[in-house]
């Protein structure tokens, strides 16, 4: 057997060993760029000490540590600093083995998430082809059409964050962190109470 093939299959046995639930399988094999942090090994050993019942927590190069919040068969989510954290999360789609959302949070100081979709060879997809970002007016339910164009026209940067439940994407805005507050309290009484709310159909999030 040529000497690149043996490799190839050692390399997919050794993730294959940690792949119990769906989800391990792309948290290990997520590109550098979404967790350089971690290694490999890194990654692994926090999925074990997890699945051990302790603290699931390890100490990276660069002088930090990163913990596992919460995993399951479809998701996982580290974090990654006092700052920042990420989910990886598998999206059920009947005709592939799925599609991966990862959601990237930041506090700068308002929390704000980058959200992006991958197949499951790690292949960027359009976000426009899976999902409709949210406008300012889309967090407002409250006053008059007018009064809610107006105010969404004094938003000039729109943070939001995002997490997956199960199929369920959940979409919050954090002006109230970010705007100044003359400007909060003109827009602050229009707000919706609760998230936006977007349902997974097996081929995008619609609200």
């Amino acid at each position: 057997m040529p000497r690149y093939i043996l490799l190839s299959l050692l390399l997919l046995s050794s993730i294959a060993i940690y792949g119990r639930r769906p989800v391990d399988t792309y948290f290990i094999t997520a590109p550098k760029q979404l967790l350089p942090q971690l290694s490999e090994n890194n990654r692994k050993d926090l999925i074990d000490l997890f699945d051990a019942g302790q603290e699931s927590r390890v100490r990276h190069p660069l002088g930090g540590t990163v913990e596992i919040i919460s995993l399951d068969d479809r998701q996982i989510t580290v974090q990654l600093s006092s700052a920042s954290s990420l989910q990886i999360a598998l999206l059920p789609v009947a005709d592939t083995t799925g599609i991966i959302a990862v959601i990237e949070n930041v506090s700068l100081p308002a929390r704000d998430s980058r959200l992006s979709f991958y197949d499951t060879q790690w292949q960027p997809i359009p976000t426009e082809r899976v999902f409709t970002a949210p406008t300012p007016e889309t967090f407002m339910d409250k006053g008059s059409k007018r009064e809610r164009r107006q105010a969404a026209g004094l938003v000039d940067l729109l943070p939001v964050t995002y997490t997956i439940e199960g199929n369920t994407l959940l979409a919050s805005e954090t002006l109230k962190e970010y705007l100044p507050d003359e400007i909060y309290d003109r827009i602050g009484p229009l707000l919706r109470e609760k998230p936006v709310a977007y349902r997974w159909t097996g081929k995008r999030f619609t609200p």
